[in-house]
């Protein structure tokens, strides 16, 4: 699969689904370390002066109040589903989400609900409005930061601020609404602590992007039939824009071919597997492809947006 200019994976199957799913530590994803603990941030503003001076050697999200919970292990992974004493419903998690929002920690309820989110399979329908809500200003929207935000220095590029987070230049132009070649010194502009990641879970033809644990958004695939396709903890290879087709006969099908199943977006899994786009969108939701994962053309150049090589992806059953 691939442009005129990469080389070309072998391509497994003719319809590609995201089947990823994630085995995150939270205990990990949200801890911080109680000596670097950042200082109380101005209203709406959570800054972390290590993530700030030192991009390079922290990664997530991460507010001054975040304490580690212990009952998260490193051994739990957030598919699991808690025991229905350990909460009162989804409603009640919900309403301690909003609590916290009206206290002014946003952030905080996002974390509250990402945690229902991967412990809860069968509340995830029920949770999606609220965590859309409130991951909408920490991942979409330029005008809330996270972290304190990026000033351009004379001689920058958006890509290598871009890569100083781990994040793509696509994403950050988005998120900024800048034009990419048009950042000047002395602008600012919001950053997140990257890679973004993604879970799959095949039984819910659900793919989840996620950042250190916290919900960004979730989509609708299609997957693999009668179990096709990998497993378990794997990594974006490479990433490619109208890529090219081979068929199982090799046939040879352009990358700006309307009858391209793949789209306009290949994100490589290695194997021949891959994330990518489809001209068949009633296969969305269903198991019909040779392995890979297939998602509607708007959701696949989204999550390529939010992946770089390297961003994990786990794909569960």
């Amino acid at each position: 699969m691939k442009t005129s200019q990469q080389p070309r994976p072998r391509v497994v199957c003719l319809s590609l689904l995201s089947l990823v799913s994630v085995s995150l530590s939270l205990e990990t994803a949200w801890a911080i370390d109680p000596k670097s603990a950042p200082p109380q941030p101005p209203p709406l503003i959570l800054v972390d002066e290590e993530l700030m001076h030192e991009p390079a050697n922290r990664s997530g999200l991460i507010s001054a109040d975040f304490k580690v919970d212990e009952t998260f292990s490193t051994e739990q992974h957030e598919f699991e589903t808690v025991s229905s004493q350990d909460s009162a419903g989804p409603e009640a998690e919900i309403t301690k989400a909003r609590e916290l929002e009206q206290a002014g920690d946003r952030l905080g309820a996002l974390k509250q609900l990402s945690q229902v989110y991967w412990a809860q399979n069968g509340w995830r329908d029920d949770l999606l409005p609220e965590l859309n809500r409130f991951a909408k200003p920490v991942f979409f929207d330029a005008g809330e930061h996270a972290i304190e935000p990026y000033i351009v220095e004379s001689g920058d590029i958006l890509s290598k601020v871009a890569n100083r987070y781990r994040l793509s230049w696509q994403y950050l132009a988005k998120l900024n609404r800048v034009d990419p070649k048009r950042i000047r010194a002395g602008q600012k502009l919001k950053v997140v602590r990257g890679p973004f990641s993604a879970a799959i879970n095949l039984s819910e033809f659900r793919l989840t992007i996620h950042l250190q644990g916290y919900f960004v958004k979730s989509y609708l695939v299609g997957i693999g039939k009668d179990g096709q396709g990998p497993m378990g903890s794997l990594a974006v290879l490479d990433k490619v824009e109208n890529p090219q087709y081979t068929d199982p006969n090799g046939k040879v099908i352009a990358g700006d071919d309307p009858a391209n199943p793949l789209g306009e977006r290949w994100l490589d899994l290695g194997d021949g597997y891959g994330i990518h786009g489809t001209i068949e969108p009633n296969s969305i939701g269903r198991a019909a492809s040779r392995g890979c994962i297939r998602m509607r053309d708007a959701d696949i150049v989204e999550v390529y947006d939010f992946l770089v090589p390297g961003s994990e992806v786990v794909v569960k059953p």
